[in-house]
């Protein structure tokens, strides 16, 4: 899980982000999950221990699905879950450019 945290923060920061306090703890507990079936409820479990805002959580999970980390599912129920890509279905970014006029840099 290590190797996979380091990897998702390369892909990140290649990209023009800032790994902040916030998006390091969303990023551990996207990889000790590995799928989240409900976003309110993960962001729920994230506010037991760590003060964490609803959309800090909502916005690093779509940075990470827009950056093919997370791949966005639409449940039946038309709720929103995201699955982590296995490392070697993660794309590789780090020879990219940072985009940096198509998000915001945090």
């Amino acid at each position: 899980m290590e190797a996979e945290i380091i990897e998702i923060i390369e892909l990140l920061k290649n990209q023009g982000l800032m790994i902040t306090e916030q998006r390091m703890w969303i990023i551990e507990a996207v990889c000790q999950a590995g799928f989240i079936a409900n976003v309110e409820a993960f962001w729920l479990k994230l506010r037991e221990t760590r003060s964490i805002s609803r959309a800090a959580t909502h916005h690093t999970l779509r940075l990470m699905s827009r950056f093919g980390i997370l791949r966005r599912e639409v449940q039946e129920d038309k709720l929103i879950s995201y699955r982590l890509q296995a490392g070697n279905q993660m794309p590789d970014i780090r020879c990219q450019e940072p985009d940096i006029g198509s998000h915001e840099r945090e």
